[in-house]
């Protein structure tokens, strides 16, 4: 069992296909199939099994992905850490959600970097979804967005608040009023752009707080497309 097995299987597990995995590794799909061979060879395991839709792990495939993912992050990890020894620059690898690429990343990533300029920092964007993954197999050391779930070796803090702004034309039916209730902004037009859009929304947030159900909104590709639109 070698780091180069390791790697290749872990990575067909997360990709879901030897040809998928062969495209992120820079390999060729013979080596990747070689070095899943070997891994079933020496584990006395399948693995995976395909499938009409690609491949279902084995419940020793679903362990082995779990720890081999563990593992090439501690070796990402190690590397970089002997390279800061020798007074290489440090990497910090950041997922983002899109609503934090959009509007927050530029300026923190700026101003963070002027702050640490021996630490090189890469940026993602990703789903908040896929938060948890990303942290837990350490593809990305930090990410910035909407909590993921509670899981082990992970942790939340707060580091940022916002004010959620409602803006109507000038002659808009509500425009002008105080204390205006939810239920009625539940039947108006929404218009956001794509970071407007992303799960879990601060626009539905805002509805379900209020025991209403989440409202359709038309999705822009740009702020500046919702705001002329509107």
């Amino acid at each position: 069992m070698t780091f180069a097995q390791l790697r290749s299987f872990a990575t067909v597990a997360r990709v879901g296909s030897v040809s998928a995995a062969a495209d992120a590794l820079g390999v060729t799909e013979p080596a990747v199939s070689s070095a899943v061979a070997s891994l079933r060879r020496d584990l006395g395991d399948p693995l995976y099994v395909r499938t009409g839709r690609g491949i279902r792990l084995t419940p020793g495939g679903e362990r082995l992905a779990a720890a081999a993912a563990e593992i090439m992050g501690l070796e990402d990890r190690l590397r970089r850490e002997v390279g800061e020894a020798r007074g290489e620059r440090g990497l910090l690898r950041l997922v983002v959600s899109p609503t934090v690429a959009e509007y927050v990343s530029a300026p923190l990533l700026d101003a963070f970097t002027r702050r640490q300029p021996m630490l090189e920092v890469t940026q993602e964007v990703a789903s908040p979804d896929a938060f948890g993954a990303l942290l837990a197999d350490r593809r990305a050391d930090v990410a910035l967005g909407p909590a993921p779930p509670v899981a082990p070796r992970i942790s939340v803090a707060p580091f940022l608040r916002y004010k959620l702004v409602v803006v109507a034309a000038p002659g808009h039916r509500l425009a002008g009023a105080r204390d205006v209730a939810l239920e009625a902004l539940r039947p108006e037009r929404w218009l956001v752009g794509p970071a407007g859009a992303e799960p879990p929304s601060a626009l539905g947030e805002f509805f379900r707080s209020g025991g209403l159900a989440d409202p359709e909104p038309g999705v822009f590709t740009t702020e500046a497309a919702a705001q002329a639109a509107a």
